[in-house]
């Protein structure tokens, strides 16, 4: 079965703080860290609050670990686990438009990601750049996929696939619904760059906004 929001919420906090305390490091520390206030960390602890993906990243970070391994309950075989509509978790995006969402449809001890996204921006937001490969499957809607500067027209059932460290975004194009599936495996779809800070990354994308710049931002 599909893991509910206070299940997932209970099980990041007890893997923040388990892995916080092996380290003898104080919540106050860990909290400045990753810029957040002590009293959310603490609610994260508690599994009275689950993080957006982003502030999970940044906690690990902090950590020393990654999205992945605190959200890892060391589940192995013998069992699937289903998801049904009913049970999926939704998940905090922070770029997300006012009326979108996303939801997860694997649950996060799995190294396979799959989240649903529905609704989605009219303009292009500031590139994103994961860890692993990543693959998307436009499931309703007409998208505008813009990898590493080169724009692609996707529709109902095309698909797209790029390896880890290639920017990314999308935008929405005419009328709704729109919907898409996006997949990584080994990830949890952790940013690893945006904006300008792309900059680093030898890409022709990143070395665009490098020279340009400036109206990229976090």
């Amino acid at each position: 079965m599909g893991e509910s929001s206070s299940e997932l919420s209970a099980q990041v906090g007890v893997a923040i703080r388990r892995r916080r305390k092996a380290l003898e490091r104080t919540m106050q520390d860990v909290a400045q860290e990753a810029g957040l206030s002590q009293p959310f960390l603490s609610q994260i602890e508690r599994g009275l609050a689950l993080p957006s993906m982003r502030s999970l990243d940044r906690i690990a970070h902090a950590l020393g670990t990654s999205a992945v391994s605190l959200l890892s309950s060391g589940q192995t075989g013998g069992h699937a686990d289903v998801v049904r509509v009913t049970e999926r978790v939704g998940l905090v995006q922070d770029e997300l438009d006012p009326g979108s969402n996303a939801s997860a449809l694997t649950p996060a001890n799995r190294q396979l990601r799959a989240i649903e996204f529905t609704g989605g921006w009219r303009e292009f937001q500031p590139y994103s750049v994961h860890h692993n490969d990543e693959f998307v499957l436009i499931l309703a809607g007409e998208y505008v996929a813009d990898v590493d500067g080169t724009h692609y027209e996707l529709g109902p059932g095309d698909a797209v696939s790029y390896a880890g460290g290639i920017p990314h975004r999308y935008r929405i194009v005419g009328a709704g619904p729109h919907r898409f599936l996006a997949a990584i495996v080994g990830d949890e779809f952790d940013v690893v760059a945006r904006g300008d800070q792309l900059a680093s990354l030898s890409t022709p994308a990143s070395r665009a906004i490098n020279r340009s710049c400036g109206d990229l931002s976090n």
